[in-house]
């Protein structure tokens, strides 16, 4: 499952990733505001967003 992860927090935003990968899923990208998260659903096609 390709998932994107979204918080302003570097810190949140990077354990969540890594929890999700750790679990098996495809963490194709991290952003930390609304257009960085418009920008890599566009490119990225996720699965799954975690806002």
């Amino acid at each position: 499952m390709k998932v994107v992860v979204a918080d302003d927090s570097m810190l949140i935003r990077e354990g969540l990733a890594r929890l999700l990968s750790d679990a098996g899923c495809e963490v194709v990208a991290t952003a930390e505001d609304a257009e960085g998260v418009l920008r890599e659903v566009a490119l990225r096609n996720p699965d799954v967003v975690i806002v």
